[in-house]
């Protein structure tokens, strides 16, 4: 079976999902990992994920040497193993503080989450001159113990590329073949995400075709055919008031855990062939170079785990 019919062999389970059980996790459901391309030729993009609409992994490392960023933005990337004694144990990926000081003038949009003494969480969403977050991830990377030290967390998300300095993004992140070639060449809107882990996006959809690449750290994407998404984005929301639509409510506090109820911690995977006809989405983890199409329509939510920075570039085209 190809990885392209894989995908679609599930599409008759998508036009009724069983509701969740008390526990937060819905019966029956599962997820598989998502397949990736035989090869990273623009043609087999072509055919097997932009042409038919189907979400694919890149294979491993597709874009470690064709994005400069990955190796010129971060320090230890990818990551080595530190051995010390028998152990080994990852050294965390740094952002190079440095290479981006010259930058630090430009205004850039950022995600700030603060957690309150009562233990509930505060988000919001502003600009600042990128010389802010680069002062504050540089405190906690020179910090002994960074987790212990993230009573504030700033996520600087979705900052689109055309807003940055443009000596800056055409030395760094030139746009792929795949974004540049595939279809009419038409750059819709492109994004940088830089954070400390664990970062989070919750569930949504885009409304154009996405190619997603880590820069560094790693992120876990899981993907969900339109019918199936927005059922569990209903699922999520339902007593809201608020429909089916992406807000601040969904990013801290009832709003994000109810997301995370439906999306991450009610759903398992399973790569059995005889529960593939319960195959409900899809997850994929993403490490430094790798790089995952999302289509237009699918739903997804990301996160960003494990210890030290994270990065990712995407860009949403046609």
């Amino acid at each position: 079976m190809l990885p392209s019919q894989r995908v679609a062999s599930s599409s008759r389970v998508y036009r009724s999902l069983p509701r969740q059980c008390g526990n937060g996790q819905t019966r029956g459901m599962h997820l598989a990992h998502l397949a990736a391309l035989p090869d990273a030729t623009l043609e087999t993009f072509k055919h097997h994920a932009f042409g038919p609409s189907q979400p694919y992994l890149l294979p491993k490392r597709t874009f470690i040497k064709s994005l400069p960023a990955i190796s010129s933005w971060f320090v230890n990337n990818p990551p080595l193993p530190e051995i010390s004694g028998n152990n080994k144990s990852p050294v965390p990926v740094q952002l190079n503080a440095n290479h981006l000081a010259p930058f630090s003038h430009t205004t850039v949009p950022l995600e700030l989450t603060t957690t309150n003494p009562d233990g509930t969480t505060t988000f919001t969403r502003t600009e600042a001159p990128l010389s802010f977050f680069l002062d504050h991830i540089s405190t906690l990377q020179s910090s002994k113990n960074p987790a212990q030290n993230q009573n504030l967390r700033i996520y600087l998300a979705q900052c689109p590329l055309p807003t940055l300095p443009t000596d800056l993004i055409i030395s760094s992140l030139p746009a792929p073949i795949y974004v540049t070639s595939a279809g009419k060449g038409d750059i819709y809107d492109s994004s940088i995400w830089l954070g400390m882990a664990p970062t989070h996006t919750p569930l949504h959809r885009d409304p154009n075709p996405n190619l997603f690449v880590q820069l560094a750290g790693r992120k876990v994407v899981r993907v969900f055919e339109p019918a199936v998404g927005r059922e569990l984005f209903a699922q999520a929301t339902a007593g809201s008031g608020g429909g089916v639509r992406l807000s601040e409510e969904m990013m801290a506090g009832k709003g994000r855990a109810a997301l995370d109820a439906v999306v991450w911690d009610g759903l398992a995977i399973n790569d059995d062939e005889k529960a593939k006809d319960r195959v409900v989405g899809y997850e994929a983890v993403l490490d430094a170079g790798d790089g995952i199409f999302i289509p237009k329509g699918w739903w997804h939510g990301i996160k960003g785990v494990g210890h030290g920075i994270v990065g990712s570039v995407n860009w949403w085209f046609r």
